[in-house]
């Protein structure tokens, strides 16, 4: 079965927006949903996975003004191609997801905790 899971406007609005100005708020003042598939270097060791992934969730808490949630997950499958890791992530806007991706913090994530384990990388983005 597969579904699409959303961040419901009345959930998102009530924390980062004034509800009046919701319905017309522009597109790039909609929450963007940012999903990242990792592949793993294939002697990626279990420490250096785990730390991966808890270094990505802290982003959440580093920089809750940008982040609006995080989840990071292993697929149980084989289907995934290599791409093993994933996180889905909702962020304030594009504009938020602008600033994230070269913000020092994220960047110190990836070179530190990702770059070192990767073998490749794939991301989506889309409004939500």
């Amino acid at each position: 079965m597969w579904f699409r899971q959303t961040v419901s406007p009345n959930t998102f609005q009530s924390k980062y927006h004034d509800q009046s100005q919701l319905s017309a708020a522009p597109a790039s003042a909609m929450p963007v949903r940012h999903i990242v598939l990792f592949k793993l270097k294939e002697d990626a060791s279990p420490d250096a996975i785990a730390h991966m992934k808890a270094e990505i969730l802290a982003l959440k808490d580093r920089l809750p003004h940008l982040v609006v949630s995080a989840t990071v997950n292993e697929s149980f499958t084989t289907r995934h191609k290599g791409f093993s890791v994933v996180l889905d992530s909702v962020l304030v806007s594009r504009e938020a997801l602008a600033e994230y991706s070269p913000h020092p913090i994220h960047q110190d994530v990836v070179q530190n905790a990702i770059k070192p384990i990767l073998d490749d990388i794939m991301a989506v983005d889309y409004d939500c």
